[in-house]
């Protein structure tokens, strides 16, 4: 389907719509849940699932009972998946031997991207098992909406989905139908685009979240794949490159198995002098100097923001 075939698609099945006017929807939480019962459940009650009330809830969380990630400082440090139950019952599990058996890493390593601030090989292992926890619980959401509601003949079950991370700390209200293609506006730049969380309507979030790893092929065969390999946040501009994004001052700080909560993923700025990019995934060569914009922050407006009820 083509952008334009999207947007008309959109367009004529979904109008920005209120939570009173019956439209469904649905909250996906995915990743390695961190210190969720003490530290991440209590602001996703009350930033996320409070000002969508109406919303189902699902979740996708890997069966681990600990996690080392030298990057991140965690060393062999505990992890609880089954507290993500504490958040709904509409979840599903995978252990990493079922992950890695149904997911050939070996496929995507040489897209490894060397030149930025990774750790190999353990980085490109995190973001392949992210987009496989963001995909499953889209399945999930499907199954299960349909069960709940049956099947709408041309349109899908949920109108509006929002995706979250299980591992950060939210510091603000989230309401889902404020826009129709909505990032957070830190962690962007010219060639960047937040990869931690989206909401707005269906057809948008599900180019967001479905089928990344299958997108892979076509990604590196582009000029923009050859340049920068398998990065996140530039694989993410790529793919929602055409969409009517929506930047919103919103702001989460991931937190780690060890209980530390980083303190400056919301006031993320690119330093022009480092930012320099070489062609290739293991060769630096042809050395450029990129200028990194920030994106125009809109604010939501605040008789549209929900009020918790203490």
């Amino acid at each position: 389907m083509t952008f334009v075939e999207l947007r008309l698609l959109t367009f004529f099945r979904n109008r920005r719509a209120a939570p009173s006017s019956g439209s469904r929807c649905a909250l996906l939480f995915f990743g390695l849940p961190k210190k969720f019962k003490d530290v991440v459940l209590p602001s996703v009650r009350r930033h996320v699932t409070g000002p969508n009330p109406s919303c189902d809830v699902y979740a996708h969380a890997y069966n681990v009972t600990s996690t080392t990630n030298r990057r991140n400082g965690e060393a062999d440090a505990p992890i609880f998946p089954e507290e993500v139950r504490l958040l709904t019952d509409d979840v599903v599990f995978d252990t990493e031997e079922e992950f890695y058996a149904r997911v050939a890493m070996r496929r995507y390593m040489p897209y490894f991207p060397h030149k930025y601030a990774w750790v190999f090989p353990t980085s490109l292992h995190s973001l392949v098992k992210q987009w496989y926890s963001i995909d499953r619980a889209w399945d999930l959401m499907e199954e299960e909406g349909a069960r709940k509601y049956g099947r709408r003949r041309g349109r899908p079950v949920y109108d509006r989905v929002g995706l979250f991370r299980s591992d950060v700390l939210y510091n603000g209200d989230i309401d889902i139908f404020d826009g129709d293609a909505v990032i957070p506006a830190h962690s962007n730049g010219e060639i960047f685009a937040n990869d931690r969380m989206f909401y707005g309507l269906y057809d948008y979030a599900k180019v967001w979240a479905k089928g990344r790893l299958g997108k892979v092929d076509e990604y590196m065969k582009s000029e923009f794949g050859k340049m920068h390999c398998l990065h996140s946040e530039r694989f993410m501009y790529h793919l929602v490159r055409e969409l009517p994004i929506e930047y919103r001052d919103i702001c989460f700080n991931r937190v780690r198995a060890t209980g530390a909560v980083e303190k400056d993923d919301c006031e993320w700025e690119p330093e022009l002098d480092k930012n320099r990019y070489w062609a290739g995934c293991h060769e630096l060569k042809n050395k450029q100097v990129k200028e990194i914009l920030r994106p125009i922050i809109i604010k939501q407006p605040e008789n549209a923001t929900w009020a918790a009820k203490t």
